[in-house]
């Protein structure tokens, strides 16, 4: 008998809680909606942006302390034919291959060879 009486206040206690204030309701739902509509995907797109770092900056380990090569386009916009490509290892070696190219290309054309990297042969 005492435990029906405990089970029917308990009933009672948790029946009673929004039952007797209606604006304590209103605020538990709007609480819940904010939660469900704003947190929640704020918390995805945080996520999705953690990931985002994560591959950029794996890609970047990747060149820089693996030594991977740039790959150094030149390109003739006028006769695609007349391009080049080149492998450089490093990111400083990058940009004195492109500062080479942009000095040596307007001078006597499209270098074979660069001093800073290889010749990548056209497909």
């Amino acid at each position: 008998m005492n435990e029906e009486v405990a089970l029917e206040s308990g009933l009672e206690t948790l029946s009673s809680g929004f039952g007797d204030s209606i604006p304590l309701a209103i605020g538990a739902a709007i609480v819940v909606a904010l939660l469900a509509l704003v947190l929640l995907p704020l918390i995805g797109v945080a996520l999705e942006i953690a990931l985002l770092i994560a591959l950029l900056s794996s890609g970047i380990v990747g060149r820089v302390l693996l030594r991977r090569p740039w790959t150094i386009e030149a390109v003739n916009l006028s006769h695609p034919q007349q391009s080049a490509t080149f492998a450089v290892k490093g990111w400083r070696q990058s940009s004195r291959a492109i500062n080479e190219l942009a000095t040596t290309i307007p001078i006597s054309g499209l270098p074979g060879q660069i001093s800073e990297g290889t010749s990548i042969p056209e497909d």
